[in-house]
């Protein structure tokens, strides 16, 4: 399979070249169509334009060195020099054969990658994003074969290239029950306030409109009746009054030429279209379209209050529902993105890993081994995403002040793809050739456990760390050394208060013993030094008769 091999790993490519193709299309269809074969090349058919299209080829082929505007200038360039020589049609088939032919190996790349052919049947069936891509051929031939205006639908395929159009198109489908059933309450007021218009207020359902110039026909697609006839006919029918205050206009016809307004309500079912299309459409509601009333009409506090009533329930309240809920939702899926970008680029997919997410990588990577029961394999991008929303591991900050960045930890140390073609190597290898750690992680793989993956682990960390504790210990040292220091000098000063104490104690007990010669059993200066510490105690002489003498006593 070396031909499907390099067709798979080029499907990016061949993605980029079909929308490109369908761009180019589009664009000459929007200039020349509708076009005739004999006049295709009639503007272009000067020597002056055949002259500016060579020099356009040459600045083409020159910006190709330049690596600035890519192949796209000289493809245009060619594009122009096939309308100059085959015609508008010709270049528009063999464009649209180029890009059938593209899509149709970029389908091949698609299988190859996803291995759909060989999960049967019903795989194929559910994978949308085949089905897309089948349904893309299929416009292409229908562009190719049956009309050129096939080919704006291929545009659409925009939205599947870029994810913000798509997260567009998802704000309205994720949450499609709740904008359904808020459209649905709003069908039901428009037909409440239809109903309410046709029975008190079908006078005032008068439209202006612009007939086309040779439309003489009076049958009606909704059978409105016309005139002013048909409408008291109408209304006697239904056994209401149809004469009032209010003056009906008539359908006039004068010089060929009709009246340019007309009754929108003779009937209840045009009554609904009418308030369902001008009066969803309208910033004031249904009242702008109505004909405007006199305030000395009996029937203008009506008027006002079912102006008033449609305007802010079903245009503030209804619709502003819908919008809401769509740009909210809009709102979280842009928040999602950011949120899988930032973990994305903050965090390391092989050691922030956790259990349960190992579990899913388990059933994405590893298939069954009943071919009975095929089932869909996760891609290995889709199963990370999973994985980074759910993962509580190593993040970018540990790695600062590092030996190692960020970067290259997860291109180096923990690069996922050596993982994973480390599994296809064990999957493909021979058992006999295998090696101690290949046995042990083909048991692990088989047993459907990822325990061998370094979660929350990282070599770059283990020798930091280490270094880490080396140094704590060179600081704890150094401060050990240093309190030491300061203990051995209050040590000295302390004897050194201890010999001052003792020196003043003898010259304190020479001069007392001169005044009481017969009561001295102590020293004068009794020094207490508790615990090691530097407190001086001074005591009163222990004497038989009474205190210390004072001043008086001397």
């Amino acid at each position: 399979m070396p031909l499907i091999y390099w067709f798979s790993r080029r499907m990016t490519l061949w993605g980029s070249i079909s929308f490109n193709l369908a761009v180019f299309i589009n664009i000459i269809i929007a200039f020349f169509y509708p076009y005739v074969e004999g006049a295709s090349t009639g503007v272009l058919d000067s020597p002056l334009i055949s002259l500016l299209f060579w020099i356009l080829i040459c600045f083409s082929i020159a910006a190709l060195f330049t690596k600035s505007y890519s192949i796209r200038p000289l493809i245009v360039a060619l594009i122009l020099r096939s309308i100059y020589y085959l015609g508008i049609g010709p270049t528009l088939n063999i464009l649209g054969a180029l890009n059938l032919t593209n899509k149709i190996v970029f389908v091949v790349s698609f299988v190859g990658n996803r291995g759909t052919f060989i999960r049967g049947y019903k795989a194929m069936v559910m994978d949308v994003e085949f089905l897309y891509h089948v349904g893309y051929i299929l416009t292409s031939v229908l562009g190719l074969f049956a009309h050129e205006l096939f080919y704006s639908i291929l545009l659409f395929d925009l939205i599947y290239r870029e994810e913000t159009l798509f997260n567009v198109i998802k704000s309205v489908t994720r949450n499609g029950r709740s904008i359904l059933l808020t459209a649905l309450l709003a069908l039901i007021l428009v037909y409440l306030f239809s109903i309410v218009g046709f029975l008190f207020l079908k006078d005032d359902f008068i439209l202006e409109v612009d007939r086309l110039p040779n439309n003489h026909s009076r049958a009606s697609p909704l059978g409105m009746p016309h005139g002013t006839a048909a409408f008291v006919g109408t209304c006697s029918r239904d056994k209401m009054d149809c004469v009032s205050g209010v003056s009906v206009p008539e359908v006039l016809e004068e010089d060929g030429e009709l009246d340019s307004t007309e009754r929108a309500c003779d009937t209840l079912l045009m009554c609904i279209v009418t308030v369902m299309n001008h009066g969803l459409r309208n910033g004031g509601g249904v009242g702008d379209i109505l004909r405007k009333p006199s305030k000395d009409e009996s029937l203008f506090p009506a008027r006002v209050v079912y102006d008033l009533l449609f305007f802010f329930i079903v245009i503030i309240i209804v619709l502003n529902l819908i919008f809401g809920v769509i740009i909210d939702t809009f709102a979280d899926l842009r928040s999602e993105k950011q949120k899988k970008e930032e973990i994305l680029k903050t965090t390391c997919f092989i050691c922030a890993v956790t259990q349960k997410a190992q579990n899913e990588l388990s059933e994405a990577l590893i298939p069954r081994t009943n071919a009975s029961t095929p089932r869909k394999p996760g891609p290995l991008q889709q199963v990370a995403l999973q994985w980074f929303l759910k993962a509580d591991g190593l993040e970018r900050d540990k790695f600062d002040n590092k030996t190692v960045s960020f970067e290259e930890h997860i291109k180096l140390e923990h690069n996922m793809w050596n993982y994973l073609y480390f599994i296809v190597l064990v999957r493909v290898k021979n058992k006999t050739d295998y090696t101690g750690p290949e046995s042990y992680v083909a048991q692990m793989i088989k047993n459907k456990n990822l325990d061998w993956f370094p979660r929350m682990r990282a070599m770059s960390l283990v020798s930091n760390e280490g270094e880490g504790e080396q140094n704590e210990i060179r600081i704890l040292q150094d401060k050990l050394n240093s309190t030491m220091k300061l203990v051995s000098h209050l040590t000295a000063q302390l004897n050194e208060l201890k010999e001052q104490c003792l020196h003043e104690d003898e010259a304190a007990r020479d001069v007392l013993v001169g005044w009481f010669p017969s009561g001295i059993k102590s020293g004068v200066c009794d020094t207490l030094i508790e615990n090691e510490g530097l407190v001086l105690t001074l005591t009163s002489s222990k004497h038989p008769e009474g205190p210390w003498p004072t001043a008086s006593a001397e």
